[in-house]
This record gives structure tokens, C-alpha cells and sequence, in this order.
């Protein structure tokens, strides 16, 4: 009985609190704030013209001595795994370096002509206060815990062994960059993937969180995808599309980025066979690829933190 009043006084919070961010924003790339303009010619599926999707950075934004030289590497693609438009990442060749092409949520820094230096990283503080051209934050806010960061790809190198990166750091919103240049204790979470290989067709990508022992809170978070793995590695000819950037919780059933009684609701409609339309990615709670009873348990006695 006393779990049931414990319930239902977590719905009255849930239904009256203002909802925290707990999603990446601008995920799928349909916003392209200043640059909606840019989109490709008749004939072409990506853009001409550098373009900076909203509530992301590349080098166009970037800070660092060398930010000048950097080059052109992000533009919209009308070759998309949904909606209209992805993010389509390229390299490029400065002198005789490889300049990776790279896209976050933070800001990227150029900072040393030398390819492996951490002058050159991605990096997000909250206590800075510069703005990008659509008038954001150069991070994102993120108050929650996902168990797994998904995403969809397109990928092609002319150096055959290089893959492609990923790699996604929640913080306490003070200062951080990766490559790191030193050891963080500011770190919440992380998930990493540095070893995406080619593929010709849209392929979906999962990667788990794993969480620091430690008594901080969640607040910002650091996404960077890249066409190498390795800085300075790879051609001129690597090409990276990314679409679909999405956080998951699991028992977040309904998907509005919060676990509550909602998804309680859901998940028993979906048992019943009332709703068909659910992501069994999210539905599958206790993670054994069936939806039953089993995944409602797994999931009050996450509601009710047992």
C-alpha cells in the first residue's frame, strides 16, 4: 500500500513539473536555422555551402589560432534515414595534414596545426557565455540518465582501416574537452564508440552509457561525431552521414524523455494489445526481447527507485 501512495505521488510530481531536458536536441537535423538555405542544388543529395545544423558546431564556428584554416567539412544532405535532411560530415587535406571532419553539440577548438595535439578537441563549459549565430549556447543541457545513445549512419574512407567516432560525455557543466589534455573528475557518464565502420546503407548504431561512481549531478553534455577515430588519420575522401541522434531510457515507453506512470500505462496497453505503435528498444525494460508483466515489475520498481 505504501508503494501504490508512493505512485501515485510520483504522477502528481511528474504531471506538475516543468520537464527537464533530457533529449538531444535538433537530433534528427531538419533545423538548420541560418543556413535553411543552404540545401542542395536539383540533381545533388548535399549541399555546396558549409552548414551548421542548429544546436551543433563544426569548424565554421570553431574557436583556436587555427580555427582560419580549418576548412569546409559540414553540410546538409537531402540523403536522409528520416525526415528531409541528415548531417553529412567531410575531410579534407590542409598542406599535408587530414583535417577529420567533425560535428558536436559543443564547440570545436583548432588550437595546434599539429593533428594530434589536444589544442584540437571539442569542448562545452556553461560558464561561457559566446553564442553561435542562431544566438545558442555552444552546449547542450542534459539533466538526465540514458542507459544508451542511438544513431544512424552512412560512412566511406579512402583509407581502408579508418573508422569513424563517436563519443558522448555528460557533465556537471563545468569545463570539459575531448580529447581530454588532462584526467576529468567533472564526468557523470559516457558512452563511446570509436570503431564505426564503413557502410554503404543507413545502419543503426547503439552504444551503452556507462555511469562514474561518484555524487554528481547530470547538467550538460558533450556529442562529437567524427570521420576518424584518430585525428589526423584517414583521406580526404572520408564522408560521414549522420541522422537520428537519439537518447534512450529504457521503460521510457511513451518517449517524452521521462519515466513515470505514463510509461506504466503504456507498457500495459502495449501488453494488451491497445497499442500497437511503441519502440521495443524502450518497451523491453528488463532487456530479455520480450514485452510481458515482467517489464511492468522492472519498471514500477524503477519509478519507486528499488
Amino acid at each position: 500500500m505504501k508503494k501504490f501512495f508512493t505512485l501515485i505521488a510520483l504522477f502528481a510530481i511528474s504531471t506538475c513539473a516543468v520537464m527537464a531536458q533530457n533529449q538531444i536536441l535538433n537530433g534528427g537535423f531538419e533545423d538548420w536555422g541560418v543556413d535553411k538555405g543552404n540545401t542542395p542544388k536539383s540533381g545533388e543529395t548535399v549541399s555546396t555551402k558549409v552548414s551548421e545544423p542548429r544546436y551543433w558546431h563544426s569548424f565554421s564556428s570553431a574557436s583556436g589560432g587555427w580555427a582560419f584554416m580549418a576548412g569546409d567539412h559540414c553540410f546538409i544532405s537531402t540523403d536522409a534515414h528520416s525526415g528531409k535532411y541528415s548531417a553529412c560530415l567531410k575531410s579534407t587535406k590542409i598542406l599535408k595534414y587530414v583535417a577529420n571532419g567533425t560535428l558536436t553539440t559543443g564547440r570545436l577548438n583548432a588550437g595546434d596545426m599539429n593533428a594530434t595535439s589536444t589544442s584540437n578537441h571539442s569542448e562545452l563549459d556553461m560558464n561561457k557565455t559566446a553564442k553561435d549565430r542562431n544566438d545558442d549556447p555552444f552546449y547542450q543541457v542534459m539533466t538526465g540518465r540514458p542507459d544508451s545513445i542511438v544513431f544512424w549512419v552512412k560512412y566511406s574512407t579512402g583509407a581502408p582501416g579508418t573508422k569513424a567516432n563517436m563519443s558522448a560525455y555528460i557533465t556537471d557543466g563545468t569545463y570539459y574537452q575531448a580529447p581530454e589534455d588532462k584526467t576529468y573528475e567533472n564526468k557523470v557518464g559516457w558512452a563511446e564508440n570509436p570503431n564505426i565502420e564503413p557502410c554503404t546503407e543507413w545502419t543503426r548504431i547503439s552504444v551503452p552509457f556507462t555511469y562514474a561512481d561518484n555524487n554528481l549531478d547530470p547538467i550538460a553534455i558533450l556529442l562529437t561525431f567524427s570521420t576518424s577515430a584518430i585525428p589526423g588519420v584517414g583521406s580526404d575522401k572520408d564522408i560521414l552521414f549522420v541522422d537520428d541522434v537519439e537518447l534512450i531510457y529504457k521503460g521510457d515507453v511513451n518517449g517524452d524523455a521521462n519515466i513515470n506512470i505514463n510509461d506504466v500505462v503504456s507498457l500495459v496497453n502495449i501488453i494488451l494489445g491497445n497499442q500497437n505503435d511503441y519502440d521495443i528498444y524502450k518497451a523491453d525494460v528488463n532487456g530479455d526481447k520480450s514485452i510481458n508483466i515482467n517489464d511492468v515489475v522492472t519498471l514500477v520498481n524503477r519509478i519507486l527507485g528499488n
